[in-house]
């Protein structure tokens, strides 16, 4: 199934004494993934990046154009509306509006209106009112980070009453809260006492498609939080600047993992153009594979210089998370192991399968870590209450 379609899933967590929501929610440049639980159960949510400004006029055009809204999934339609600004999120915005996931606009200006919409979706596929509260907690970048304030002042204003497809909506938002990005697989191992992390210096670093992000502790007490756009990104840019790619991102993403680090020339075909008018299949190969293993390399010569001077001295532990990081856990190894610091990789957090049923895999370990610190905290405090 495409990832511009969602899916939802459930899956059993630890006994709530009584009924609650709460949703926590990673904004990722390949998608947005989120959270929801309701007394015992987590739903998982994924929707795609895209975001589009919108007259209020176009959405009435679709509204009366869409003979199918009844059994089209509420992911597949979400918009909202604050005042006369609107926007489409997710598959909407990208196949109806043909928006492009904007990788140079701020995540928390998008943030807003994404939850807004994540919140109309989540009313219509749980069947809750159109006025509810629930508690919500995301994940920013850490340059983004002091930018949470301001987005929990306009949020509080907006969800009161806010355009959904359903009509208006009310929701009160209570308990907000929001940690830098990597943040959420941090605390979650901070719960690992076989890992000394408050008795030792650490570096996480997170590493997606826009974004890379470092969090370094000594004895559980941060000393940086920052981020870089030296993301998977980075290297797309440098091959695309060099070599025609015809396919889509998601079909390139896919043959850059398969031909690994290596770049193994007979996976690339795939990327071929579908005429050899100008240049032989054999020679297109040579240069996809010289462009390619270019690209990586300079990519990794600058997320090196950019991590280098972060790292305290005296660091004995590297975290590596984020499906970029995957890709790229050869050298990364290589580079943990210069620095003379234990290498770890988030693949050995197991996100349940019942609830990454679609397979998201290391994009879903922040906000699944995250999500477990949350619930487990506001667990805690209903069994008080």
């Amino acid at each position: 199934m495409s990832e511009n379609q969602t899916h939802s899933q459930t899956s059993s967590v630890e006994r709530s004494p009584e009924p609650s929501y709460l949703l926590v929610v990673d904004f990722g440049a390949s998608g947005t993934k989120a959270l929801f639980t309701e007394g015992q159960t987590v739903k998982l949510l994924f929707m795609s990046p895209e975001v589009a400004d919108i007259p209020s006029s176009s959405i009435q055009m679709f509204e009366s154009d869409n003979f199918n809204s009844g059994s089209d999934a509420p992911e597949n339609r979400a918009w909202c509306g604050v005042g006369e600004t609107y926007r489409a999120v997710g598959f909407l915005a990208e196949n109806r509006f043909r928006a492009a996931a904007p990788l140079n606009v701020p995540k928390f200006e998008l943030a807003f209106f994404k939850i807004l919409c994540l919140l109309w979706v989540v009313s219509e596929k749980f069947r809750l009112p159109t006025s509810f509260s629930i508690d919500v907690s995301l994940l920013l970048p850490p340059s983004e980070y002091s930018d949470r304030f301001e987005l929990e002042r306009i949020l509080r204003i907006a969800l009161p009453d806010f355009n959904s497809p359903s009509g208006k909506m009310s929701v009160e938002l209570g308990a907000f809260d929001c940690k830098p990005e990597g943040a959420g697989v941090l605390l979650y191992l901070q719960g690992r006492p076989k890992l000394r992390l408050n008795n030792r210096t650490s570096t996480l670093i997170m590493i997606g498609y826009r974004n890379a992000s470092l969090i370094s502790t000594r004895n559980g007490s941060v000393l940086h939080k920052v981020s870089s756009d030296l993301g998977m990104n980075y290297m797309i840019d440098a091959i695309r600047n060099n070599v025609s790619i015809y396919v889509s991102l998601s079909v390139l993403l896919s043959v850059l993992v398969k031909a690994g680090p290596d770049v193994e020339r007979e996976r690339l075909l795939p990327l071929l153009g579908a005429s050899n008018f100008i240049a032989s299949r054999d020679n297109q190969l040579d240069r996809l594979q010289t462009v390619i293993s270019s690209a990586r390399n300079e990519y990794l010569r600058s997320l090196f210089s950019w991590i280098n001077p972060l790292i305290p001295a005296d660091n004995d532990l590297m975290i590596f998370c984020g499906g970029t990081a995957r890709y790229l856990d050869s050298e990364l190894m290589d580079f943990a192991s210069r620095k003379n610091s234990e290498f770890l990789q988030s693949d050995f957090i197991k996100v349940p399968v019942k609830i990454d049923s679609i397979g998201l895999k290391e994009r879903l370990t922040d906000v699944y870590c995250y999500f477990s610190v949350v619930f487990r905290k506001k667990w805690k405090r209903n069994e008080k209450s």
